[in-house]
């Protein structure tokens, strides 16, 4: 786990679903659920992020996501 936000940009997410995809600034993969978006605001395809990444057993997860 890395205690430094990044930045990068929403490759999907399905609201009715509540989780989607983000894809940092070197084209790392992050998984997002509804529960660690602030503010409890929608993801749209293509939206400008900051996030926590953060490395789990089932892989790497955004943390803290807060549209830009």
């Amino acid at each position: 786990m890395t205690s430094q936000h990044c930045h990068g940009n929403v490759l999907d997410y399905d609201e009715q679903r509540g989780y989607g995809r983000i894809c940092d600034q070197q084209g790392v993969e992050y998984f997002v659920h509804f529960r660690d978006i602030i503010d409890d605001v929608s993801l749209n395809t293509g939206d400008k992020v900051q996030f926590l990444p953060v490395l789990s057993r089932k892989g790497n997860i955004a943390r803290q996501v807060k549209p830009l």
